[in-house]
C-alpha cells in the first residue's frame, strides 16, 4: 500500500498538486702407517752387511683349519748360516731367526727337556716337559713396521704373548686377539719383543718395559715354574734356544745304531698301504722324511720327501707297522696320522733322541733278522729301550711356498665392496719343492676355509684368481658392516704353510639413495592423494636392488616452507630424506545462487567468489554479495532462507556452492510521489483534466513462483482535498479503467486487475494519457459547484491484491 498527495492551486486560476537491504689392543691403523689393496709378500732377503737398513720378510704360518705346520724340528746356533737367508738390520731381526713356529727351552732346562708351554686356561707360560705339541710350538714373526716380533700360539695366531705387568718379576701371559692378526695389523709394544742372539742362545726383551724373559733362579727348575721378566742380566736364566721343524729328515734308530745307520723306510718301495721297515740309510727318496706340526691332530705327522702327499698311517693298530696313507688335502687330517715326539731326558746330553708315539703305541725297531724285512711297529711301551728310540739327522731344507702379488680389483688402500657385489682377486705363489697348492681364505679372524681350486706348479710358481662372494658373507651369524679382513693363505702338497696375506676392505649393505624433487603443495592435501615416487627421483643403491619408497611425514597444515620425509628401503635398511616443500594456498571457487519458493534458479543473480581451499569466507562482508542482496530486494524478493554458516561458508573444496531461497512477492515498486493537476481558473464552466502530471510511475512487481492467480490494485482517497483554510473539494476525482469510471473516495476501488499469470513488473501508469478514452485520473469540476479559491492537497492510498479481489 502506497500514498499519494494531491495538490490543487484554486485562485482565480485553479490549481491541483497531489503527493506520495664397538676392545682389542692391537692397532690397525697408525697415522703413519698405510696399506694398500696390493698387498706384496715380503722377500727373501740374504745376508747383508752389518750397516743395511733393509728388514725380513713377513712370513706367517697360519695353523688353522685345514692343517696347518711347522717345518721339522731343528736346533738353531747362531754360529752357523741357516737354511734360510735372513738379514741382520740395524736393530732389525735376529741373526739364523726367520718367521716360523718354535720350540723355546730355557739354556738351563735343555738336558731335563723343560721346555716353554702356554697354558691356554690359565693363561700363563711355565715349563713342561717337551712334547712338542701346539701349546709348546710358538710361533716367532718378525713385523718390520715394528721392528720386533710377535710371539703367538701355533694353534692360533689369534693368542699373542705379552707380560701380565711392567715390572721385574712379572709373569707372561697371553691374551686372545678379537680383530685378525695378519700383516697389515698394527700393534702396541706390550705385544712386541726384541730377540737378541747371545752366547749361541737368546735373550726374548719385551719392548715395552725392556726386561727379558728368564726363569727364576739359576738351579732346581721344574715342571710348572713360571717364566718371569727380569732387568737384563748375564745370567744363564735369561737364555733360551729355539728350535724348529724345518728340511728333510733321516729317522734313524738307536737300537739298531751298532749294526749300523738304519732309517725308516717304505718296504718294497714306493706305494700307497706299504709297510714301513728299517734298512741302512743309502740316501734315497724312501728313506727322506718331513716332521710336520698340525693343528687338525694337535701334534706331528710324518711324511715321504719324494711324495708329501703319503704319510705315515697307524690305522692298521697296535703290534703292527705303520703304513704308507695319502690323505685329501682339502679336508682335516685324520687322527690315524697323529704321532707325538717325546724328547728322551739325559740320553748321552743328546737333544735330537725321541720316542715317537702314534695313536696305539710307540714305534719300535725291530731285531734285526737275515731274510726279513725290519718292519717298524707300534708297541705299548719303551722302558728305555734304545728300539723304540729314533734320531733325528736333518738331510735337507724345505723352502716355504712365497704368497705374493695378492691384488683387489678395487684399488686403494680400504676398498669399499656393498653386499651383492663380488670381490675378485688374483695372487701369485712361488714355490721349488711342491707340485701343486692348494688355497683357503678367511675373513677376519675366523677359520680357514679351503678353496675349490686345483693350483698345479708350472715353473716353480701359481698364478690364480677368484671371487668372493659378500652376499655369502653377509650371511655370517654376526656378519657386521663394516672394515673386514680378507686374508689368503696356500698350502704346498695341502700340508706345508706359505706366508698369508691380507687385505683390509670395507664392507656396506648397499644404501638407497635418491634426488630430491622440490615441490609446491596445496594447503591441506592429504598424504594419501601423493606417492613417494612423487618427491624422489634417480632412484637406486650401488648395486641396483629393488627399492620402495614411501612419503613418511607431510604437515600441509600450514602455509610456507616445510619438509616432506621419504623413506627408501632395500632389503638391508631404510634410509630416510628431506624433501623441500612449499604449502600454498589452493585457490577456489564459491558459487552463490538465489532460488525461489519453488527451488528454482533465478536466472541472471547467481555471483562466483574467488577464495582459498581452508580460508572461510564470511558472505555478509562481501561486497559483491551485498550489493546483489540489495538488487533482490529491489527486484521484489523476500529473503527467506541464508546459506548454513553464512558468516564463515568452509571452503573445503576447490568448488563450493551455496544458496539463498528467496520468497517471491507482488509490490509496489513504485508510485508518484505527487499528481500535479494543475492551476484552473473558475469561470463558472464545467472543468476536466484528463491526465494530471506525475514524479514517478506507478508500477506493480510480481516476482512469486506460482503468479497464475494474478492480482488487483485498488486506490482510495484516504484524505480529501483540503485547501489552507480547510474548506474541502468533494466528489471531482475519477479513476477510468477498461471504459469504466468510478469515482474516487475513501472507499476502495478496484483500478486495475491482472490477469495474465506471468510474474514481472507492470506498470500501470503507462496507460495514463491525455485521451478522453485512456485510463488513468482525472479531474472533473461542474460550473455549478460553489468552490473556494486557494490550494487544495489530498492523499490517494494505493493498494495490491493477490489473486482475484
Amino acid at each position: 500500500m502506497k500514498k499519494t498527495r494531491i495538490s490543487i492551486l484554486l485562485m482565480t486560476l485553479f490549481g491541483v498538486s497531489l503527493f506520495t537491504s664397538q676392545t682389542t689392543f692391537i692397532a690397525l691403523a697408525e697415522k703413519n702407517v698405510t696399506s694398500e689393496s696390493l698387498i706384496q709378500s715380503s722377500k727373501k732377503t740374504s745376508e747383508a752387511n752389518s750397516g743395511s737398513d733393509e728388514t725380513q720378510s713377513t712370513s706367517v704360518s697360519e695353523p688353522e683349519e685345514p692343517s696347518s705346520s711347522s717345518q721339522g724340528l731343528t736346533e738353531l746356533n747362531p754360529t752357523t748360516k741357516p737354511a734360510k737367508s735372513v738379514i741382520k738390520p740395524k736393530a732389525g731381526p735376529a741373526p739364523d731367526l726367520i718367521s716360523e713356529f718354535y720350540v723355546i727351552k730355557p739354556k738351563l732346562t735343555r738336558y731335563d727337556h723343560l721346555v716353554l708351554d702356554l697354558n691356554t686356561t690359565k693363561q700363563s707360560l711355565n715349563l713342561s716337559k717337551q712334547n712338542s705339541l701346539g701349546n709348546q710350538l710358538l710361533g716367532v714373526e718378525w713385523r718390520p713396521e715394528s721392528n720386533a716380533y710377535i710371539i703367538y700360539l701355533s694353534a692360533d695366531k689369534q693368542v699373542l704373548l705379552k707380560p701380565a705387568g711392567n715390572t721385574a718379576g712379572s709373569k707372561i701371559t697371553s691374551e686372545t686377539q678379537k680383530n685378525s692378526v695378519n700383516n697389515l695389523s698394527r700393534f702396541t709394544d706390550d705385544y712386541l719383543w726384541d730377540i737378541e742372539s747371545v752366547n749361541g742362545s737368546y735373550k726374548i726383551i719385551n719392548k715395552k718395559n725392556q726386561l727379558v724373559l728368564a726363569l727364576k733362579g739359576t738351579s732346581n727348575h721344574a715342571i710348572g715354574d713360571d717364566l718371569i721378566l727380569e732387568k737384563r742380566s748375564t745370567g744363564e736364566n735369561q737364555e733360551m734356544l729355539m728350535t724348529r721343524f724345518n728340511g728333510y729328515y733321516a729317522i734313524k734308530s738307536e737300537g739298531l745304531s751298532a749294526t749300523g745307520s738304519n732309517v725308516i723306510d717304505i718296504n718294497n718301495g714306493f706305494g700307497i698301504g706299504n709297510d714301513i721297515m728299517t734298512s741302512l740309510n743309502g740316501g734315497y727318496a724312501s728313506q727322506k722324511w718331513f716332521v710336520l706340526y698340525s693343528s687338525d691332530v694337535n701334534a706331528y705327522v710324518l711324511g715321504n720327501a719324494f711324495d708329501k702327499r703319503m704319510l705315515l698311517s697307524a690305522e692298521k693298530g697296535p703290534g703292527k707297522s705303520p703304513i704308507t696313507s695319502s690323505f685329501n688335502p682339502k679336508a682335516s687330517l685324520s687322527y690315524k696320522y697323529r704321532h707325538i715326539l717325546y724328547s728322551v731326558k739325559d740320553y748321552k746330553n743328546r737333544e735330537n733322541i725321541y720316542e715317537i708315539w702314534g695313536n696305539p703305541g710307540y714305534m719300535f725297531a725291530s731285531e734285526k733278522k737275515p731274510s726279513l724285512p725290519q718292519l717298524v711297529t707300534y708297541e705299548s711301551k719303551v722302558n728305555g729301550n734304545p728300539m723304540g728310540l729314533w734320531e733325528l739327522d736333518q738331510v735337507g731344507t724345505i723352502p716355504p711356498p712365497n704368497l705374493t702379488d695378492f691384488r683387489l680389483d678395487k684399488q686403494g688402500t680400504n676398498p669399499t665392496y656393498y653386499v651383492g657385489e663380488t670381490i675378485n682377486y688374483s695372487a701369485t705363489v712361488k714355490t721349488s719343492d711342491f707340485r701343486f697348492m692348494t688355497a683357503y681364505y678367511r675373513y677376519d679372524s675366523e677359520r680357514y676355509k679351503v678353496m675349490d681350486l686345483d693350483l698345479f706348479v708350472v715353473n716353480n710358481e701359481v698364478n690364480f684368481s677368484g671371487e668372493w662372494d659378500t652376499l655369502q658373507m653377509e650371511k655370517e651369524e654376526d656378519f657386521k658392516e663394516g672394515e673386514r679382513f680378507i686374508e689368503l693363505l696356500t698350502k704346498g702338497d695341502g700340508l706345508f704353510n706359505s706366508n698369508s696375506l691380507a687385505a683390509r676392505v670395507k664392507i656396506l649393505y648397499p644404501t638407497p639413495t635418491a634426488e630430491p624433487i622440490p615441490q609446491k603443495i596445496y594447503r591441506n592435501s592429504k598424504l594419501s592423494q601423493f606417492k613417494g615416487e612423487d618427491f624422489v627421483k634417480d632412484i637406486k643403491d650401488e648395486v641396483g636392488n629393488p627399492i620402495e619408497v614411501k612419503l613418511v611425514s607431510l604437515d600441509t597444515s600450514k602455509v610456507g616452507e616445510t619438509k616432506a620425509v621419504v623413506s627408501l628401503t632395500n632389503q638391508y635398511k631404510t634410509i630416510e630424506i628431506e624433501v623441500p616443500v612449499e604449502i600454498v594456498k589452493e585457490p577456489a571457487k564459491l558459487k552463490i545462487d538465489f532460488v525461489n519458493e519453488a527451488e528454482t534458479l533465478l536466472p541472471g543473480y547467481s555471483i562466483t567468489l574467488d577464495g582459498f581451499v581452508g580460508d572461510p569466507i564470511d558472505l555478509t562482508k562481501e561486497q559483491e554479495v551485498i550489493d546483489q542482496l540489495l538488487n533482490i530486494k529491489r527486484a521484489g524478493y523476500k529473503i527467506v532462507g541464508r546459506p548454513e554458516n553464512e558468516t564463515a561458508v568452509a571452503m573445503n573444496a576447490t568448488s563450493i556452492s551455496v544458496k539463498y531461497t528467496l520468497q517471491g512477492l507482488i509490490t509496489l515498486t513504485s508510485a508518484p510521489k505527487t499528481l500535479d493537476f494543475g492551476a484552473l481558473t473558475y469561470d463558472a464552466k464545467d472543468k476536466k483534466v484528463e491526465s494530471p502530471s506525475f514524479d514517478q510511475k506507478l508500477v506493480v512487481t510480481d516476482t512469486r513462483a506460482d503468479a497464475s492467480k494474478g492480482f488487483s490494485v485498488t486506490a482510495a482517497l484516504t484524505k480529501p482535498l483540503t485547501n489552507e483554510k480547510g474548506q474541502k473539494l468533494e466528489d471531482v476525482l475519477s479513476y477510468v479503467y477498461q471504459d469504466e469510471e468510478k469515482k474516487l473516495t475513501e472507499q476502495e476501488q478496484e483500478i486495475y486487475k491482472n490477469t495474465e499469470g506471468v510474474p514481472g513488473s507492470y506498470t500501470i501508469s503507462d496507460s495514463w494519457k491525455s485521451k478522453k478514452e485512456a485510463d488513468g485520473l482525472k479531474l472533473k469540476i461542474k460550473g455549478t459547484t460553489m468552490l473556494h479559491t486557494g490550494k487544495y492537497q489530498g492523499v490517494i492510498t494505493w493498494k495490491i491484491m493477490a489473486g482475484q479481489p
